[in-house]
């Protein structure tokens, strides 16, 4: 598609060497725009959106160093890679140009594989720069959203408020989030952006073959547009009619449980989802787990004769999730206080899926168990761990600064490598860390929180292996 061709802008007063690079960009796939002179040239990267500027030095009224300081005075163009061009012997141009911004220089007369290697190579880079501050820009509204839900306590209340949030970003026809029944062949609409009062509507499966796949793979599911998929086919007709373009399915997981489904879908007129929009729902899923399990727990917690809240989880013999959040508040309590330490660690199994898979859930439990017992032997008496759900466990160190708490959690990580058992079951750990010296806390939710978010830069990040 048009739209994921980079755009390079040829700024050049030489007829011929203009038509000769056109021709070399297009016979490459680039999209590409001419200008005869700086001040053409200026126009043209404002309305042409370049992703890369070739840019002649020498150049009648405003040469090529002159407009190279207008780009980079301008928030609009400052940061568009320009390759400057010049000839032999006018060594001070180069070095006046890197002052001024340039990103790299070629000498005519040039060899076409030589030029095409450094445009794809600052082209590389910039889409790199590009995802990380899109990364950046992401995360701080993931951030915001993830703290507006974690302040709901009712389920109902946060799936509406991620539903709505989420259409509202992503820019959205309809965002819902569903429920598989046990069965698997009937859903439930948990909540959806069309409004809060559309709950509990029961929906056949059959008749959504991506939110199937998307059970079956538990993965995440792109439909970019349903008239060009044949999985689409026998509901195309039932999409036309609300004015569907394209779909994206998105599993909440933990462990091995299904959470819930988000389920997109717009009607843009030639745009499906992008590789950016994807990133963010998955994170956002991955995010919005914590909250919606805390509630659930909460929920479940009924204080009268019937009900016997757990104390400690029965497989692996640590505290149990609801025992941690209520020692954990009165350790927040204490180290406010006093002004003391305060550190958490999560800690995510890897490969516990496959395990279960492979092996059977009686091998999964054999390494919860083992996991279980390397950090009870690792804690301190004053220390407390618990499993929280799944695949996931917490420890929580009173007096532990944020670089002890790392410290802790990188020999954890070796202990896990080294232990026989996990080794023969092909399993390891990836930790993440927090702690009130290095983040604003108000309750064990937020610490907890910022351990999501860390760990989930070892996931994901650009250094993550």
């Amino acid at each position: 598609m048009l739209k994921n061709r980079e755009k390079i802008l040829i700024a050049d007063d030489n007829t011929a060497i203009r038509s000769n690079l056109r021709d070399l960009l297009a016979r490459n796939h680039y999209l590409v725009e001419e200008a005869k002179n700086g001040v053409e040239a200026l126009q043209k990267a404002a309305t042409f959106s370049p992703d890369l500027i070739i840019l002649d030095v020498v150049m009648p009224g405003m040469d090529g160093l002159k407009t190279l300081k207008a780009l980079r005075n301008n928030q609009q163009t400052q940061d568009i890679p320009v390759i400057m061009v010049t000839s032999q012997g006018q060594g001070k141009d180069i070095k006046t140009g890197f002052e001024l911004g340039a990103n790299d220089y070629v000498i005519k007369p040039f060899e076409a594989d030589v030029l095409m290697a450094h445009i794809r190579r600052h082209l590389q880079i910039k889409k790199r720069l590009d995802q990380v501050i899109d990364e950046r820009e992401d995360l701080v509204v993931t951030n915001e959203l993830i703290s507006t839900l974690h302040a709901k306590q009712k389920t109902r209340d946060i799936l509406y408020c991620l539903v709505q949030k989420i259409s509202e970003y992503v820019e959205v026809k309809r965002c819902s989030v569903i429920r598989i029944g046990k069965n698997s062949s009937r859903g439930i609409v948990e909540a959806t952006s069309d409004g809060p009062e559309l709950q509990n509507i029961e929906i056949d499966l059959n008749k959504y073959p991506e939110i199937m796949e998307a059970l079956q793979q538990k993965s995440v599911v792109l439909i970019p547009d349903i008239d060009k998929d044949d999985r689409m086919s026998p509901v195309r007709k039932i999409l036309h009619e609300i004015g569907c373009f394209s779909l994206v399915v998105v599993p909440i997981i933990h462990g091995d449980d299904l959470i819930g489904t988000l389920l997109l879908s717009t009607a843009r007129s030639r745009e499906s989802f992008s590789d950016r929009e994807v990133r963010f729902l998955r994170g956002i899923s991955n995010a919005a787990k914590s909250a919606l399990l805390n509630a659930q727990a909460l929920e479940s917690v009924h204080y009268d004769d019937k009900t016997i809240v757990a104390s400690f989880d029965p497989l692996t013999k640590l505290c149990g999730y609801y025992k941690f959040l209520e020692a954990g508040e009165k350790e927040i309590y204490r180290a406010k206080r006093y002004k003391s330490h305060l550190s958490l660690i999560l800690i995510d199994i890897n490969q516990l899926r496959k395990v279960n898979g492979i092996h059977g859930n009686e091998k999964g439990d054999k390494a919860l168990k083992e996991i279980g017992r390397l950090i009870s032997d690792s804690i301190r008496k004053s220390d407390l761990a618990a499993r929280c759900h799944g695949d996931d466990f917490a420890i929580l160190l009173p007096e532990t600064s944020h670089i002890g708490a790392t410290v802790q959690a990188k020999r954890f990580q070796k202990q896990v490598l080294k232990n026989p058992t996990l080794h023969e079951l092909g399993v390891s750990v990836l930790v993440g860390v927090s702690s009130m010296e290095e983040t604003e806390v108000q309750s064990i939710i937020d610490l907890i929180q910022a351990a999501e978010f860390d760990l989930e830069r070892a996931k994901t990040g650009p250094f993550a292996l």
